[in-house]
């Protein structure tokens, strides 16, 4: 159990407003309220959704009106309303990985692991987590397909290209991108991988 912790944001740029929010450059955050702790990656961007206690990866596209941690409600209790009981349950942590698509008025239970490059349709409900590279959707959210065969996702995860800054922009095959990375000795020295505090 937790006290209410609420530490707002609005339209949140590199520089994080709370010590508890924290976002790297290129960040877009427009009209989301940020419940720390939240950390968004690199070029991650949404519209008016709610991030509460959340690490976000990089490249991430999150639609409008979506709520990423959903909280926890005791319902054992003689009301639900956290005015009445003088507490909350902050639930455990999201971990959204790296260049996850997440379509509009999604919901993201608390404590759920989302893998890097997974797609969550508009509208859906996850309530469990989701494999890296996949698809989900619906109420509650099911796998629909994977987005590439099990060699080609065991290849981009191994590359770690969120890593490379900019490198893979413009490449629109795999191999293209994945080639790009070889010169990865001549890419910005100054970026480093995501350790998110």
């Amino acid at each position: 159990m937790r006290r209410l912790f609420a530490a707002a944001a609005r339209a949140l740029r590199p520089a994080p407003i709370d010590p508890g929010v924290q976002a790297e450059r290129h960040v877009s955050l427009a009209n989301c309220t940020l419940l720390a702790p939240v950390r968004i990656g690199y070029r991650s961007y949404s519209i008016d959704s709610l991030f509460r206690n959340a690490t976000v990866g990089r490249f991430c596209s999150i639609g409008r009106r979506c709520s990423i941690g959903a909280a926890m409600h005791l319902t054992d209790r003689v009301s639900t309303h956290p005015f009445i009981l003088g507490e909350f349950e902050w639930g455990p942590p999201v971990e959204i990985g790296h260049d996850v698509w997440i379509g509009d008025n999604v919901v993201i239970m608390s404590g759920l692991t989302i893998g890097t490059g997974s797609v969550i349709g508009a509208g859906a409900v996850v309530t469990r987590d989701v494999a890296p590279y996949s698809i989900i959707a619906g109420v509650p959210g099911k796998l629909l397909r994977m987005r590439f065969d099990a060699a080609t996702v065991e290849r981009l995860l191994e590359s770690h290209w969120w890593n490379y800054g900019d490198a893979v922009q413009g490449a629109t095959g795999i191999d293209a991108a994945l080639a790009r990375l070889q010169n990865a000795d001549q890419l910005d020295p100054h970026f480093e991988p995501y350790r998110p505090a």
